[in-house]
């Protein structure tokens, strides 16, 4: 019996970039060609999130869940755009630990959580969530 999905090949590729720090240079390029600076995880722009959430309509008692979030920059613009909770669901614990930083950071802590699963596998009950996003995850 198998305890799971199998692991990604290129697993150590993402825990070596979650456990390595900015640099300034990094978030300088990121606000100038993105427009926001949130860790250099993935190409969302900050329209393309505004967007997301206007489409999304999510509310105060909605939830979304961002799968391969990385730092969780996309769900957390989501979530103080409409007040809804959220999910952040990644592999890598050091990218789920900058998560909870940036939760802290923006007040989000009582409506933010973070869960160490891979996508193919989530401990979540699938009426558990109104809206699944993610940026840059090739499922």
């Amino acid at each position: 019996m198998s305890a799971g999905p199998p692991r990604q090949e290129n697993f150590s590729v993402f825990e070596d970039r979650y456990a390595a720090p900015d640099s300034e240079v990094e978030r300088r390029i990121e606000r100038e060609v993105f427009g926001h600076s949130s860790g250099v995880n993935g190409f969302a722009t900050l329209e393309q999130a505004d967007a997301l959430a206007a489409v999304l309509n999510l509310g105060s008692g909605s939830t979304v869940l961002e799968l391969g979030a990385g730092r969780g920059w996309l769900a957390s613009h989501v979530a103080e755009a409409s007040g809804c909770r959220l999910i952040s669901s990644d592999v890598p614990t050091g990218a789920l630990l900058q998560s909870n930083e940036r939760f802290s950071a923006q007040s989000l802590m009582g409506r933010a959580s973070t869960v160490a699963a891979d996508a193919r596998a989530l401990p979540l009950r699938p009426e558990g969530v109104d809206a699944v996003i993610h940026s840059d995850v090739f499922c």
